[in-house]
């Protein structure tokens, strides 16, 4: 098992973007969840993580970028959409 060791800033900015989608799904779902998942993110990939830590500013505006598409992935277990109901579909 390795131990993987965030900095505070690295969750500052997981937990901002969580708040961000958040706000832009009009809080269906809850801030916590979406962190979760931006943590989960970054724990998968330390190695992206530390590399970017190097880079500075630059590096934190990766790690946002990463996290905030992870946190905006739709579960897989979600259910699909239904079709639009159109006339030749009544037909």
């Amino acid at each position: 098992m390795v131990d993987v060791q965030f900095t505070d800033t690295e969750y500052r900015v997981a937990s901002g973007v969580a708040k961000r989608i958040a706000r832009s799904q009009r809080y269906i779902v809850d801030v916590q969840d979406i962190t979760q998942e931006c943590h989960l993110w970054m724990c998968k990939n330390p190695s992206r993580v530390y590399e970017w830590r190097e880079e500075g500013r630059k590096g934190k505006a990766k790690l946002s970028t990463a996290v905030y598409r992870a946190g905006m992935k739709k579960d897989p277990a979600s259910p699909r959409p239904c079709n639009p109901i159109t006339p030749s579909t009544l037909m």
